[in-house]
């Protein structure tokens, strides 16, 4: 049997009501590449994992081959890492038009430092 790479549906955050249940709720911090915004889940249940991800490049990030290729990177990132966070937690990672021009290595020592600072890794 063959390992599934990438994320599955359900670690993906694609619903309006739950990017606004992690901003309502949710603690902020900020580099100068993403903003990164959290929200702790308190109870887990067995149909949703424990940990889920979205992602918001708006136009100024770039055109749409620019904005998919940062969020399926900060995708791998945050698969890669996922099983490091030390609690159940939502995250949204909102890219900053300076996003554009960082290399691959800077966005994930960025986004790293963000969850390290945020007491999730």
């Amino acid at each position: 049997m063959t390992e599934r790479l990438g994320l599955g549906r359900q670690e993906k955050i694609k619903r309006k009501q739950d990017f606004k249940a992690v901003f309502d709720t949710g603690k902020r911090y900020s580099s100068s590449l993403i903003n990164l915004v959290f929200s702790k889940q308190l109870t887990t249940q067995e149909d949703q994992p424990a940990r889920r991800l979205g992602i918001i490049a708006s136009r100024k990030v770039g055109n749409a081959v620019q904005r998919n290729r940062l969020k399926r990177f900060i995708r791998e990132v945050f698969r890669v890492h996922q099983h490091d966070f030390k609690v159940p937690v939502y995250i949204v990672v909102i890219l900053k038009p300076a996003a554009r021009e960082a290399t691959r290595e800077s966005m994930q020592a960025g986004f790293l430092e963000l969850c390290k600072k945020a007491h999730l890794l």
